[in-house]
């Protein structure tokens, strides 16, 4: 079976090219956002088996996650956390804007250990659970924020399933890695039901998040 992150990073790897081609001024906001993300990868193990046993590359590779899981996380913050702005033709200029509940954020990675060590909840349930708390903190910092995150979420959802739906329709054996005994094997587009809610959550957190930490805001491009 083809490695799971492995594929997954060569479907993604065209469109974050072509965004990073197509918006110059973005570039720094999606290696930003990317790196970010990135760190994220590393929490992959915590899912497997619960959630999933996606098939690895090399297990041996940084702490026992996959290379390809970093890489896809990395491609993943980036064509999210800039889509919105490339669809919509929005562009980011500085603000007087000083959020006053910036540092909340962290309650995000603290409620994700807290309830993975404390509950015995499935790994998805204490990501979308965080991902859900700062978004939260986001929005009630910045409400002019709100329209970017839910555009950010429904582009990035979308792109997202469609996107695996033909990644599995190519290799329908990928649809084996999910742990459906452990949550409701809901498909839509052939794509389990929490990976389409996953893609729009991190969407609508990715999306604003770059705007919401260097007090910017989210303004029309100029037509030329």
């Amino acid at each position: 079976m083809l490695p799971t992150y492995l594929g997954a990073s060569i479907v993604e790897l065209p469109i974050w090219a072509l965004l990073f081609y197509l918006r110059s001024d973005l570039r720094h906001k999606m290696i930003y956002m990317g790196f970010l993300t990135a760190l994220v990868g590393f929490t992959d193990p915590l899912f497997i088996p619960q959630y999933y046993n996606p098939v690895y590359f090399d297990k041996t590779v940084f702490l026992r996650v996959d290379f390809f899981v970093i890489l896809f996380s990395f491609l993943f913050g980036g064509i999210a956390s800039v889509i919105y702005e490339e669809v919509m033709r929005r562009k980011a200029r500085k603000s007087s804007k000083h959020p006053l509940l910036k540092y909340l954020i962290f309650i995000g990675p603290i409620l994700f250990l807290f309830l993975h060590r404390l509950t015995d909840l499935n790994t998805i349930y204490v990501l979308l659970i965080a991902t859900l708390s700062m978004l939260t903190v986001v929005l009630l910092s910045r409400k002019d924020l709100l329209f970017d995150a839910l555009l950010s979420g429904l582009f990035m959802g979308t792109l997202y399933a469609v996107l695996l739906g033909l990644y599995i329709f190519v290799f329908p054996d990928q649809l084996k890695i999910w742990n459906f005994n452990s949550f409701p094997q809901i498909l839509v587009i052939n794509v389990p039901h929490f990976e389409i809610i996953w893609g729009f959550m991190t969407g609508a957190f990715l999306g604003p998040f770059y705007e919401f930490s260097h007090n910017l805001i989210v303004v029309k491009m100029e037509k030329k």
